[in-house]
C-alpha cells in the first residue's frame, strides 16, 4: 500500500500517547452487488475487504480511525458511515481477519471510539451528518498541532518513522512557525 502521510502521522500521533497502533488493518466485508445481464436484474453478495487506516488500542479504548483528504459529497459520507458500522461491527465479534483465531482482548472492557481524520476543507453539512452518527471528526491540522508540539518539547530525535524524524529536522532548522505565526 502506498504511504499515505495523513495515516502515518496519525499513527503516531496516537503511539506517542501511549497506544498499541497498526495502521491498514484488513477486515473482510460483504457488498450487495446489483446488475443487469442478459437483460435480467441480478442481486448478489460478494465478498471484499476494507482497511482500517489507523487502529489504536489503550487500556480503555480501541480507536477506529478513517482518513479522507475531503469530504465534498453525500455519497462519501454514506461510504464513510458504512465503513464505521462494518468495521465496529467486525472489531465488536473478536474475531482475527481469517475468522479463527480470537481476538477479544482487543475489545473486551473497552469503549470502541471511531475517529475521522480529514486532511482540507470539507463541508459543514457532510460533517455535521457525520457528528451526529456519533463519529468524532477532526481536520488533520488539529493532530499536526499536537505532533508539533510534542516534537518541540522533546529531546532527541530517536524516530523509526522517516516522516516524524522529517519534521523533527523541520523543527530544529526553524522551518515550522511557531503557533502564532500560523494562519
Amino acid at each position: 500500500m502506498t504511504a499515505n502521510f495523513v495515516e502515518e502521522l496519525t499513527a503516531e500521533y496516537f503511539r506517542v500517547q501511549g497506544y498499541l497502533v497498526t495502521t491498514n488493518y484488513w477486515f473482510p466485508s460483504q457488498k450487495r452487488i446489483t446488475r443487469t445481464q442478459h437483460g435480467r436484474g441480478q442481486q448478489f453478495s460478494q465478498r471484499n475487504w476494507r482497511d482500517i487506516d489507523v487502529l489504536a488500542v489503550n487500556s480503555s479504548e480501541v480507536v477506529l480511525v478513517q482518513v479522507k483528504a475531503i469530504i465534498n459529497e453525500e455519497k462519501v459520507v454514506t461510504r464513510i458511515l458504512n465503513f464505521f458500522l462494518e468495521a465496529e461491527a467486525f472489531i465488536s465479534k473478536g474475531l482475527a481477519p481469517d475468522g479463527i483465531h480470537r481476538i477479544d482482548w482487543w475489545v473486551k472492557g473497552r469503549k470502541i471510539k471511531r475517529l475521522l481524520i480529514y486532511e482540507v476543507y470539507s463541508a459543514q453539512k457532510f460533517l455535521s451528518a457525520i457528528r451526529e452518527q456519533e463519529i468524532e471528526v477532526k481536520q488533520f491540522r488539529e493532530i499536526f498541532e499536537d505532533i508539533r508540539n510534542y516534537i518541540r518539547n522533546k529531546k532527541g530525535v530517536k524516530e523509526g518513522d522517516p516522516t516524524m524524524r522529517f519534521i523533527h529536522f523541520l523543527n530544529r532548522n526553524g522551518f515550522l512557525p511557531r503557533k502564532e505565526a500560523v494562519a
